[in-house]
C-alpha cells in the first residue's frame, strides 16, 4: 500500500519568565511573570502505513534534547489503569528508551509524553501511527519554562487526537517545523485560538504534566504557556493583567548564562539562610514584594491608560530586585558581571528565576534600543546566549495555512 499523505495539527506556545518575586514568592510575597516570544512548537502527523491496526506506533521526536524514540500502541495503553504510583514507574520504563539517565532532558521530556499519551489518550481508539515533532526556540534549564512549554503542547495535541478538543487539521500536508515557521515568516499560515474551556483543559493537564517534573510546582509556568500575557501570583492565586498593546510593547534582552542551576538547590539554601537570620531576611522579602507590586501597578497603568511606561521607574525596580537577590546569595560572580557589563552599555539587568546560573533579564528603553545589537554581539563574544523577547505575548495557538478555509 502506498504511503498516506498525514493528517497534521499543529500549535505553539511561549515561554516565561518571571520579571519580580523570585524565592520572595515562596514565603507568601508577590511575584511577576510574563510570557515572551521564544515560542515551543509541536506537530502532530497520524498516518497508517498498514491496515494492520495491532501494530500502530507512537513516536516522539525532539532534536535539542537529542530524542527520536518510538513505542508500541499497546506498551503505552498496558500501563493504564494502573494506580498512579505504579503507573508512573511502568512509564518510566518507557521513558527509559530514551535515555536510561533518568535526570536528563530527554528522559524527562520521553517521561511527560508517555504521560500525557496514557493518561489522555489511554482508552482512546486508534488506527493511525501518530508522530509528534517538538521544536523549542528556549533554552533548557534555564527557568523559561521549557518542561511547561513541551507539557502544553503536547497536552494540546493529545486532547485534539482523544477528541476532547475539535481542532481544525491539515489533510495531505506533511510538514517539519523548520517548514512551518518557514512558512510563518513568509505570511503563508495563519495562527487560531483555543476556547476558555479548551485553555482550561490544556492548562490542567500542562500542570499534571508539570508535578512529573518537578513535583510540587506553583502552576504559573503552565498558566503562561497555555495562557500568555503577564501575571500577578501570590499564594497559588493568579491574576492576569490585560494584554500589552502591540504597537508599543514592552520588550527585554534575555541573557542566557550557560551555568547550570538547581532550583531546589537555590530554594533550600536560601531557606536555611532565612531560618538563621529571618530578622534580616524578612525585610528583604517584604522589599521584593513591594517591587513586585509596584511593577504591578505600573502595568496596570500602562494597560489602563493606554500611555507609555515610566522606563525609569521600571529600571530602578529591576536594578534594585538584582541587589536583593545578590544580598540573600543566589546571584554568583558570573552573573553580576554580566549586570555590571550590560550596565556600561545602558542597559540594566537582573536575575531572574531561581538563580545561581540560568538567565538574566535586560531592559529595552527608547534609550538604548539601538544598542541591542552591540549588547547581543558582545554577550555572544563572551561565550553568552541571549534573544530579544516582547512581553506579555499570546498563549497557545494553532496553525494553518492562510488559503485554508477553517
Amino acid at each position: 500500500m502506498a504511503e498516506c499523505l498525514p493528517t497534521t495539527y499543529a500549535v505553539s506556545c511561549p515561554a516565561k519568565i518571571i520579571l519580580h518575586g523570585e524565592h520572595a514568592v515562596v514565603y507568601g510575597k508577590a511575584a511577576i511573570g510574563t510570557s515572551i516570544d521564544l515560542r515551543t512548537y509541536a506537530i502532530l502527523k497520524n498516518t497508517r502505513l498498514s491496515s494492520d491496526a495491532d501494530n500502530v506506533v507512537i513516536s516522539f521526536k525532539m532534536p535539542q534534547i537529542d530524542v527520536d524514540v518510538s513505542w508500541p500502541l499497546d506498551s503505552i495503553k498496558s500501563k493504564v489503569g494502573t494506580e498512579y504510583p505504579e503507573m508512573l514507574d511502568e512509564l518510566k520504563t518507557l521513558a527509559s528508551q530514551a535515555d536510561s539517565d533518568s535526570n536528563s532532558y530527554a528522559f524527562v521530556g520521553s517521561l511527560v509524553f508517555v504521560f500525557l499519551f496514557a493518561s489522555i489518550c489511554g482508552k482512546t481508539d486508534l488506527t493511525q501511527n501518530v508522530c509528534v515533532e517538538v521544536d523549542t526556540e528556549a533554552p533548557l534549564g534555564s527557568g523559561l519554562g521549557s518542561s511547561a512549554a513541551l507539557s502544553v503542547c503536547v497536552s494540546a495535541l493529545f486532547l485534539v487526537l482523544a477528541n476532547n478538543i475539535q481542532l481544525p487539521s491539515v489533510n495531505n500536508m506533511d510538514i517539519t517545523i523548520a517548514q512551518l515557521k518557514n512558512a510563518m515568516s513568509k505570511g503563508e499560515m495563519k495562527q487560531g485560538y483555543f476556547t476558555r474551556e479548551n485553555l482550561g483543559h490544556i492548562n490542567n493537564w500542562g500542570f499534571a504534566a508539570e508535578r512529573i517534573v518537578h513535583g510540587n510546582p506553583s502552576g504559573i509556568d503552565n498558566a503562561l504557556c497555555t495562557h500568555g500575557g503577564t501575571m500577578r501570583f501570590i499564594e497559588g492565586q493568579f491574576t492576569s493583567l490585560k494584554a500589552f498593546s502591540s504597537d508599543s510593547p514592552i520588550s527585554l534582552v534575555v541573557i542566557d548564562s550557560c551555568i547550570p542551576k538547581s532550583t531546589q538547590k537555590m530554594i533550600f539554601a536560601v531557606k536555611d539562610k532565612q531560618m538563621q537570620i529571618p530578622k534580616i531576611f524578612d525585610p528583604i522579602f517584604a522589599s521584593i514584594d513591594a517591587i513586585s507590586e509596584r511593577c504591578c501597578q505600573e502595568f496596570n497603568r500602562i494597560l489602563s491608560e493606554n500611555s507609555a511606561p515610566d522606563y525609569k521607574l521600571l529600571e530602578d525596580l529591576i536594578f534594585i530586585n538584582h541587589q536583593l537577590l545578590c544580598a540573600i546569595g543566589v546571584s554568583r560572580l558570573e552573573l553580576d558581571n554580566i549586570h555590571q557589563f550590560t550596565q556600561r552599555l545602558g542597559f540594566v539587568s537582573k536575575v531572574t528565576g531561581s538563580g545561581g546560573g540560568g538567565c538574566m533579564l535586560a531592559l529595552v528603553t527608547p534609550e538604548n534600543e539601538k544598542r541591542i545589537p552591540i549588547l547581543k554581539d558582545a554577550l555572544t563574544e563572551k561565550g553568552f546566549k541571549s534573544w530579544q523577547a516582547n512581553l506579555g505575548v499570546q498563549g497557545i495557538c494553532y496553525h494553518l495555512p492562510s488559503n485554508s478555509d477553517t
